[in-house]
């Protein structure tokens, strides 16, 4: 799995304890809006826990092609300070709209957040 490799190669640079959060949109009722998905009841845990939690993710909804919000969601989430923060975005509409990207690229850039779509 991704999230295996990347921690792999993460605590192969020397970056320990790397914590992991979850969060789905675009699914049914209230799985359209953003949601955290808790492995543990913790938001933020270990790879190897939150692989727990993906398997609880539903891929039946209509999806959203909105990235904007589900991006703000996430960047209001409290996490530990002066740490890089990186983000995986899989989603099952391909999203073109320049307007969105340019947007979203000046978000990730106030933020420090790196994303990868």
């Amino acid at each position: 799995r991704i999230l295996s490799s990347l921690d792999i190669s993460l605590r192969n640079q020397g970056l320990e304890d790397n914590q992991y959060a979850l969060v789905g949109y675009g699914g049914h009722n209230e799985t359209k809006s953003p949601l955290i998905y808790t492995a543990y009841n913790q938001i933020f845990t270990s790879a190897e826990k939150l692989l727990l939690g993906f398997d609880r993710l539903q891929f039946d909804g209509p999806g959203e092609r909105n990235m904007l919000s589900p991006l703000e969601f996430v960047l209001r989430m409290t996490v530990r300070p002066a740490i890089s923060k990186i983000l995986f975005t899989f989603n099952c509409n391909a999203i073109y709209d320049s307007k969105v990207y340019k947007e979203i690229s000046v978000i990730l850039r106030d933020n420090d957040v790196r994303m990868h779509y």
